[in-house]
């Protein structure tokens, strides 16, 4: 009888151990899952705070395909594309953006049709551009006052369209790691459409502070035409971004992917472009407090 009591009470002490480990179980799975916003806006961020961003963008070994009058050529290509901008808060909504740098420089070898090498300066190179959130969209002109001319206003109406995209690719509602959401940018003014898919992987230690590393993959689109010629674009990307869960920044952005622009330039004349492309954009932030460069 005493055998069979101690074999009852080790079962008890055995089912009340598995009911504790159940509750242990059920309340790590009850508790919250960390959430986090990764959209900051300007409204909130002190006169003062600054960001250095550098883009770089490179297209090699490409491959051109042309068909002028009838007859087809077959040559190579890159690109290459430079930028460092650097974005101040002087008020609510309201930034002073300097381009400090934009370089370009292609070049297209196709034998019997085309051998050049193309270098551009963006037209906004050292000047002083205001963006400011007038309502509900933003608005970009010359610190100077000065008229802006039509190629500068175009570079300005993409300044705008980039604000607005920062706005919408993470949103105001918090995220947690495991989401997935989609968003559709189309710059009804430049022609452009953008696709993009955000997995939000995990919450990594990156540059000296906590990052949301967010895996993405998309689609750029553009279509311009004018007075009888054509360009059309098409990026298809992937990569990652690692997004200041402080700054509310990404701090580090690289994607890559497939390239393909086609233009027309004249009637009977066809070139496109196709090829692996890679961007990489990195940010830096001062806070006003300090003298040091962060990225946390």
């Amino acid at each position: 009888m005493k055998r069979n009591v101690s074999v009852f009470l080790l079962l008890g002490l055995l089912l009340s151990g598995c009911e504790k480990v159940k509750d242990a179980l059920q309340g790590a799975a009850s508790a919250e899952v960390p959430e986090y916003v990764l959209e900051g806006g300007y409204a909130d961020r002190a006169v003062g705070w600054t960001m250095v961003r550098k883009t770089e963008l490179k297209g090699m070994n490409m491959t051109v395909d042309a068909i002028a009058n009838g007859s087809k050529f077959s040559g190579t290509g890159s690109l290459q594309k430079s930028k460092q901008e650097v974005i101040q808060v002087l008020g609510k909504e309201r930034l002073r953006l300097t381009v400090q740098r934009d370089d370009s420089r292609d070049f297209f070898q196709v034998p019997g049709f085309l051998n050049e090498k193309i270098r551009n300066k963006g037209v906004l190179v050292g000047k002083y551009i205001i963006l400011e959130k007038k309502g509900d969209a933003w608005t970009a002109s010359f610190e100077s006052g000065q008229q802006a001319s039509k190629e500068e206003a175009e570079q300005m109406e993409l300044l705008i369209e980039e604000m607005a995209e920062i706005e919408q690719d993470y949103g105001s509602e918090p995220r947690k790691v495991g989401d997935e959401w989609a968003v559709a940018i189309n710059g009804a003014k430049s022609g452009e459409k953008v696709s993009l898919n955000f997995v939000f992987e995990a919450v990594e230690e990156f540059r000296g502070g906590q990052c949301a590393v967010l895996g993405v993959k998309g689609v750029y689109e553009s279509l311009k035409a004018e007075s009888g010629s054509m360009e059309e674009t098409r990026f298809a990307v992937e990569g990652k971004i690692y997004r200041s869960l402080a700054l509310k920044e990404d701090i580090l952005s690289e994607l890559s992917g497939e390239f393909t622009v086609t233009t027309s330039p004249s009637i009977g004349v066809t070139v496109e472009v196709t090829g692996p492309l890679s961007v990489t954009v990195e940010s830096e932030v001062t806070l006003p407090a300090q003298k040091a460069v962060v990225s946390q």
